[in-house]
C-alpha cells in the first residue's frame, strides 16, 4: 500500500504553497504504483496507470518523472519509515529528487466486471492533497481507456488551477501611453507604475470551471479546458481574480505589460503580427499557453490577439486627457468596461497594444476573456 497521504478528501486547495511556474517553468509530477483489491484489480492498476502517465505527459505545463528515478524517490521515503508526515521533510525530498507533484491511485474491485478507480494529486512541498478524482470503469468495456483519461484530465486541471499563478513582474518605471492613430488613444501621455505581477497567460476554462464549482454554481467541465475562458462577464472575472488574491490588472497596466520597457507597437516588437506570434483573423481561439513566439518582452502569452481581456477600469474615450499621471485607475463612474487586446476574429491592425475597446460589464462574449494582476510590495 502506499503510505504517502492515504486519507481521500475530495478537496482542491486554493493558493498550495507550490513555487513552480512563476517564471515559466515546467511542473515536475510522478505518477507512482497504483494500488489495487480485488480479484483482477491489479491489471485494472496497471494498464490506468500507464493511460494516467499518457494523458498528463500531453499537458504543455507538466515533465513527467521517469519511474526509475520516482522509485528511487519512494525508496527513500519508505526507508525513512515515517512517508511525508512533515512539511520540511516533504520538502526536502522533492527538492533532492526534482519531483513536485505525485499522483496516486487506487483500483478496487465492486462488481465481477466493475472497478472503482481513485486517484489524487499531491504537493510534496506541502504534503496537501490538491484534488481527488473517481469514477467506476468495466476493465472490458470499451469506454475504459476514455474514462481513466477523463478522469485524469480533470485530475491535473483542477489541481493546477489550484496552485499560485504562473505570472511575469513587470518593474516599477514610466512609459508613454496611448497613440496618436486614433482620437480615443490620445493623447500620448506619460505614466509612472509601481511594480506588479501579471499572469502569464489567459485564465484557462479548466481553472474558470474550478471557480464555479468551488462557488456551487452549475457548470459542465470543458472539452477543452487549456482554452482561454470566454462568455464570462466583468464581475465574474473580477471575483475570479479575487478567489486567487489577485485583481484585475488596470489599463494603464495592461498596457505597460504590452509594450514592454522600450514601447513597442505589439507585445513581441514592432513587427506586423504573423500567424507564428498572435492569433487573429480566425474563428476561434488556441489554448492559453500557445504562440511562445508573440510573447511580451517579460514573457506574457497573447496579450494580443487570441481573446480580448476585461481591465479593472471603466471606459471614457476622452480620459487620458485628464488621466493622472502616477497609477491611474480609470474614471470613477461609465457606461462600460474596458477590453484590451482584441481577439482571433479581429484583424492585424487591431492587435496594436494601444488600441482600446469596450463592453458591456453584465455581458460576457465568445471573443472576450481575461487574466489577472497582483501589487508587488516595495521594499524599503
Amino acid at each position: 500500500m502506499n503510505r504517502l497521504l492515504t486519507p481521500l478528501a475530495a478537496v482542491l486547495i486554493s493558493g498550495a504553497a507550490l513555487a513552480s511556474g512563476t517564471d515559466g517553468e515546467t511542473i515536475s509530477v510522478g505518477v507512482t504504483e497504483f494500488d489495487h483489491e480485488g480479484y483482477g484489480a491489479d491489471g485494472v492498476a496497471a494498464a490506468a496507470r500507464g493511460l494516467v502517465e499518457e494523458q498528463l505527459s500531453r499537458h504543455a505545463r507538466l515533465v513527467l518523472v521517469e519511474r526509475s528515478r520516482l522509485a528511487d524517490l519512494l525508496e527513500e521515503v519508505s526507508f525513512q519509515q515515517s512517508g511525508i508526515t512533515m512539511p520540511e521533510g516533504a520538502a526536502e525530498i522533492g527538492v533532492g529528487h526534482n519531483v513536485q507533484l505525485l499522483v496516486f491511485g487506487q483500483a478496487s474491485r465492486r462488481a465481477p466486471r466493475e472497478f472503482h478507480l481513485a486517484l489524487r494529486i499531491v504537493d510534496v512541498a506541502t504534503g496537501r492533497v490538491l484534488r481527488v478524482e473517481e469514477t467506476t470503469v468495466d476493465r472490458d468495456g470499451n469506454t475504459f481507456d476514455r474514462r481513466v483519461r477523463e478522469s485524469a484530465h480533470r485530475l491535473v486541471t483542477l489541481a493546477l488551477a489550484g496552485l499560485p499563478a504562473d505570472d511575469v513582474l513587470i518593474p516599477a518605471g514610466v512609459f508613454p501611453m496611448g497613440s496618436t492613430r486614433f482620437p480615443e488613444e490620445g493623447p500620448v501621455h506619460e505614466v509612472r507604475l509601481d511594480a506588479f505581477r501579471i499572469d502569464r497567460t489567459e485564465v484557462s476554462q479548466g481553472a474558470f470551471f474550478a471557480w464555479l464549482e468551488s462557488r456551487g454554481r452549475p457548470a459542465i467541465f470543458p472539452e477543452d479546458p487549456d482554452l482561454p475562458a470566454t462568455r464570462v462577464n466583468w464581475q465574474d472575472a473580477a471575483d475570479y481574480c479575487g478567489w486567487v488574491s489577485r485583481r484585475l490588472p488596470t489599463e494603464a497596466e495592461w498596457e505597460r505589460a504590452g509594450r514592454g520597457p522600450v514601447g513597442n507597437a505589439y507585445p513581441w516588437g514592432p513587427a506586423a503580427p504573423s500567424p507564428r506570434t498572435a492569433r487573429f483573423s480566425a474563428k476561434g481561439p488556441v489554448a492559453v499557453f500557445e504562440l511562445p513566439g508573440g510573447a511580451s518582452a517579460e514573457g506574457a502569452l497573447n496579450l494580443s490577439g487570441n481573446v480580448a481581456e476585461w481591465v479593472a477600469d471603466w471606459y471614457d474615450p476622452r480620459y487620458y486627457a485628464r488621466s493622472g499621471d502616477r497609477n491611474p485607475q480609470g474614471p470613477d463612474l461609465g457606461d462600460y468596461r474596458v477590453i484590451r487586446g482584441s481577439g482571433f476574429s479581429s484583424p492585424a491592425d487591431e492587435l496594436r497594444v494601444s488600441a482600446r475597446g469596450f463592453h458591456n460589464a453584465l455581458r460576457g462574449a465568445d471573443h472576450i476573456g481575461f487574466r489577472c494582476a497582483v501589487s508587488v510590495k516595495s521594499t524599503p
